[in-house]
């Protein structure tokens, strides 16, 4: 299954290492993965230094949330108004949404 994580990236100093981490889960349970966070480091390299703006990040992501089967979104996606349009995106087109919640600390005995 393709799955295409979304969650805050502007906001959060530490998104990319919050995006490869999600990545790597979801590789390691056998999922392809299309992570924003890398797509965005080839849009820039693409424009060459010039300012992005955000409206112009979303149409270059836009096709490949719509290509996946599946979206994963990380904590604290209700906060980016990208992750909001990508989610409410997903649902629109009936994408299923991966809830992914942190394994339970086994107890020391």
């Amino acid at each position: 299954m393709t799955v295409y994580i979304a969650g805050p990236i502007s906001s959060d100093p530490d998104y990319e290492k919050k995006f490869k981490e999600r990545e790597m889960l979801l590789k390691n349970a056998g999922h392809q993965v299309m992570n924003p966070a890398t797509i965005g480091k080839e849009i820039e390299k693409f424009y060459r230094g010039v300012k992005i703006k955000h409206s112009t990040y979303m149409k270059f992501l836009l096709p490949y949330l719509c290509r996946a089967d599946a979206i994963s979104m990380l904590d604290g996606w209700e906060k980016s108004e990208g992750a909001k349009f990508e989610f409410e995106t997903a649902k629109i087109c009936e994408i299923p949404i991966i809830e992914i919640k942190p394994l339970p600390l086994k107890k020391k005995h």
